[in-house]
């Protein structure tokens, strides 16, 4: 499900947008404009419907938020926290915002209407005692926000869309699948709970591009692991193939063929560590049925890899490219993400420098966290990249994501992310509606 339009009204009291994203033949938009005009914002507002953050959008002004998604499905987001005549000093003001999810084609319309009251009540008992809550407070907001954050396992947005009886609303948002890759992305703040109590806490600030390392390790062990068991099948099944095949047999010029073929591929996933190391058999016009038995079926053990393969392949050609100085990445279920020198000595992955760390989170995100039917978007992503790199930026997006049907929006201020794009651009400046 891709946007087709987006408009906000009185973002931060001064603020309204309409954005056309129904440019045809292209899925890419670019938003550009001076800082604080809400372009993060409005990249944010998406993400926040997708994870069903609802309380977010108590924490800053707005009228009128909707989105027009394809199939005639609208999202919107009413609020009374902009409105002229409510000054910011009130101290009696309480905010109050509708969720709004209609359906044209299936004639459904759900509201979710709610108030910090109601996220607070949702909160266990034994954690709201002894804490005074003033819901017309910023600082009620911010705890609240908080807890939901930090407390997960309650499930405040299900108990109060269940209250309301407007599950449908959450099922919608949480179908709606988004990656966010912000502007601050070389490191991430991670808040953990000394005990169950609410206010022992503490925040540890992490490196992203560590957690790059551990995913892809993580990811590649789980690989080779499925690979294992589903090679173990095929060698449980070898003489049944073997009894009951009625393929070709392979001539001696054909077999040398594929195993030259099939040699390659098992090379490529050995230097990513994926396999042990094969050396095939030589071909014996005796022995030819067993032997073209075995060559198919080898084939089809590897092809288990095919689409991390096709991944792995792409993330280190586009890193080959930049010519990271001196240095060279591989890709292991051992350690993930190394980087060496052309001597061939390890060298600690966070002395790469910023524009170097930006780029390998960026196409980690971009190359195994994005899937068919997402909204991707990026902050910024000009962020320490050199110009050359900035000006291939779009190029690798292209590239990555080919034949895949994938909304992207951008925002940056740069003229080389742009480049020949200025058609797919929205300039938040120019567009502004006071």
């Amino acid at each position: 499900m891709n946007i087709v339009s987006l408009e906000i009204k009185k973002l931060y009291k001064q603020f309204s947008y309409k954005i056309d994203l129904s440019v045809e033949n292209s899925l890419l938009h670019i938003f550009t404009g001076p800082n604080g005009y809400g372009k993060t914002t409005i990249l944010q507002i998406i993400d926040f419907i997708s994870k069903g953050e609802l309380i977010y959008f108590f924490t800053f002004p707005f009228e009128k938020i909707e989105i027009e998604f394809t199939e005639d499905v609208f999202f919107r987001i009413i609020s009374d926290n902009s409105q002229d005549n409510i000054e910011s000093d009130d101290d009696n003001y309480i905010p109050r915002i509708s969720f709004v999810y209609e359906d044209k084609r299936q004639n459904i319309n759900n509201i979710l209407d709610l108030c910090l009251e109601d996220f607070y009540k949702s909160i266990p008992a034994p954690y709201r005692r002894n804490i005074d809550i003033d819901f017309s407070s910023k600082q009620s907001v911010e705890f609240i926000v908080d807890f939901i954050k930090t407390h997960r396992e309650f499930k405040i947005y299900e108990a109060i869309a269940r209250q309301q009886r407007q599950e449908q609303l959450l099922f919608f948002m949480g179908n709606l699948k988004t990656v966010f890759i912000p502007a601050q992305r070389l490191y991430y703040l991670e808040q953990e709970r000394d005990s169950g109590y609410y206010n022992r806490r503490r925040i540890e600030k992490k490196s992203s591009v560590d957690e790059v390392a551990k995913e892809l390790k993580n990811l590649l062990q789980d690989y080779q692991l499925l690979y294992l068991q589903n090679a173990q099948k095929h060698d449980n099944q070898f003489l049944n193939k073997y009894l009951s095949f009625s393929g070709q047999e392979y001539s001696e010029e054909e077999f040398r063929n594929k195993s030259q073929e099939l040699q390659l591929l098992i090379n490529e996933l050995f230097s990513y560590g994926l396999i042990e190391r094969i050396n095939l058999l030589s071909y014996n016009y005796e022995h030819r049925r067993i032997l073209s038995v075995y060559l198919d079926d080898l084939t089809e053990k590897l092809d288990f890899y095919a689409k991390m393969l096709n991944k792995l392949r792409i993330f280190s050609s586009i890193l080959d490219e930049k010519m990271f100085t001196n240095k060279r990445l591989e890709l292991s279920p051992t350690d993930g993400l190394s980087i060496k020198l052309n001597d061939g000595t390890n060298i600690n992955i966070n002395s790469l420098s910023s524009g170097e760390k930006n780029e390998i989170i960026m196409l980690y995100h971009l190359i195994f966290e994005v899937k068919e039917n997402t909204i991707l978007l990026i902050d910024e992503p000009e962020i320490s990249l050199h110009v050359e790199w900035q000006l291939e930026f779009l190029d690798d997006i292209e590239k990555i994501l080919e034949d895949k049907k994938i909304q992207v929006i951008i925002a940056t201020h740069s003229p080389q992310i742009i480049n020949e794009k200025w058609d797919l651009c929205f300039d938040f400046y120019a567009n502004n509606r006071k």
